[in-house]
């Protein structure tokens, strides 16, 4: 680090072991909140399979009709596992001599170790890599990198930690005063990340969702339903036996753009670029959820913040319960509505950003147009 800068304290995750002729940084991968997250996701997918899978038979199945793609929920079951595995249990060791800098992940093997020859290396630096997602309050998902340059100009990545610069800038400023590097700017590297930036908030501007004031009503006769959704949100429809099954996870759906055919059974429009609104109607069968299930939901606990709640709901003549929460750490309020109808049941979710006054309207406005077709 420059003389006239202040050395950085160490950070909570970060150990040193310093002696004569080596240093060696410790950083613990461990974090409460993603432990929790992986720890849920993991806990519900094996529950799951305990409750509805028939494990005999899929073996049975596995040993005599193999096909390849049995393999692909094993392999995304146990990577689920090797996640939590690696964030509970695991550490990055940079240990840095007058001769080599050596970098190891463990005590579970995972990609990235490498030996770097100290006298190849002209600069220790950082950088910051931000990307569209729902991880920091601004809306954003922040990666910082701990790099160094050689003497040829390569560039290598010795290091990744989501959302702690922190840790990062601590490690660069002690790998710089081991070695007796200057800290310098690193011209080439940070006018590219500067001009990436902005980039990605031209990008973000253009694709921003700007209500155009009008709404179109979507009509499905099948299901017997109608509301209101602005006219320039993506219509999105797929059709699936219940989809509430799974946790009513979207991304796995079939989706495809809205037509003239009432075959759906689940309605998705949201705002194009960064998600700024998501307006999603299902129906299922009247045996679904209840209002004690939701409250008691453990990986709502977990991941969301209860906001209100009505047990005894009504829209438009049909009765049901309302749920709104807000995701920890995140901008993201979920605003769900169950509706009974006889042996049927509706679900409402909007997804809002907090703050976006306009999609708090719109996304009002869908839910109170909503309404059976006979009433």
């Amino acid at each position: 680090m420059k003389e006239n800068e202040s050395q950085l304290e160490q950070p909570k995750g970060i150990k040193l072991n310093r002696k004569a002729e080596e240093l060696i940084i410790t950083r613990t991968w461990f974090t409460i909140s993603s432990v929790i997250i992986l720890a849920a996701i993991t806990g519900y997918f094996d529950v799951m399979i305990y409750q509805k899978a028939d494990v005999p038979l899929l073996i049975s199945n596995f040993q005599h009709q193999f096909q390849w793609y049995m393999l692909i929920p094993v392999i995304a079951i146990g990577g689920l596992h090797y996640a939590l595995l690696v964030s509970l249990l695991n550490k990055t060791s940079i240990r840095i001599t007058p001769y080599e800098l050596s970098i190891k992940h463990f005590p579970i093997p995972f990609p990235g170790s490498m030996n770097i020859l100290s006298e190849n290396i002209s600069q220790i630096f950082c950088t910051r890599e931000e990307s569209s997602s729902m991880s920091d309050s601004a809306g954003r998902k922040v990666k910082f990198y701990l790099n160094v340059k050689m003497n040829n100009d390569a560039i290598q990545k010795l290091l990744t930690v989501q959302s702690s610069a922190t840790q990062i800038l601590f490690m660069e400023q002690e790998i710089e005063n081991f070695l007796g590097i200057e800290d310098v700017f690193v011209d080439d590297v940070e006018n590219q990340l500067a001009r990436n930036k902005e980039k990605h908030i031209r990008k973000t501007e253009e694709e921003k969702w700007v209500y155009s004031g009008t709404n179109k009503i979507i009509e499905n006769n099948q299901l017997g339903i109608r509301f209101q959704v602005p006219d320039n949100l993506d219509a999105e429809v797929c059709k699936v036996e219940d989809p509430f099954k799974g946790g009513f996870i979207q991304a796995a759906r079939n989706w495809e753009p809205l037509n003239d055919d009432d075959n759906w059974s689940l309605f998705r429009a949201k705002a194009p670029g960064i998600l700024g609104l998501a307006l999603t109607v299902g129906q299922r069968p009247a045996h679904g959820s209840t209002y004690e299930e939701v409250m008691d939901s453990t990986s709502a606990k977990v991941l969301m913040e209860p906001v209100s709640s009505v047990p005894d709901f009504e829209l438009n003549g049909l009765k049901g319960f309302s749920v709104t929460r807000k995701i920890k750490n995140n901008p993201l309020y979920i605003r769900q509505v169950w509706l009974f109808d006889n042996n049927k049941q509706y679900h409402l979710q909007m997804d809002i950003l907090e703050g976006d006054k306009v999609a708090h309207e719109v996304a009002t406005t869908f839910e109170s147009s909503f309404k059976l077709l006979d009433s």
